[in-house]
């Protein structure tokens, strides 16, 4: 599964555990624009920028009492290969 396919299914995850919650509105919240989510759908791509962006929002926001792995496993996806460069360059 590729990072972005990931993030679809973590914010499916969330839009799951908030019922009620529209993509459109979640892609806001997270990205400042309601269409990123779907676009992302329907093969766009998203800047690493951006990216950890979503992730960092999605970990923030994560229901304090239902299981965070999900959002967790994500993060370390994609925030671990940036703390193994930071460890190199120092």
């Amino acid at each position: 599964m590729t990072l972005l396919e990931e993030l679809l299914t973590v914010s499916d995850k969330y839009l799951f555990l908030h019922r009620g919650l529209k993509r459109t509105t979640l892609s806001s919240r997270m990205l400042g624009d309601s269409r990123t989510l779907d676009q992302i759908a329907e093969g766009a791509d998203l800047t690493t920028e951006r990216l950890g962006r979503a992730v960092s929002w999605l970990c923030d926001n994560w229901p304090e009492d239902v299981d965070r792995a999900p959002a967790s496993a994500l993060a370390e996806r994609v925030f671990r290969p940036v703390e193994a460069l930071q460890d190199t360059a120092a």
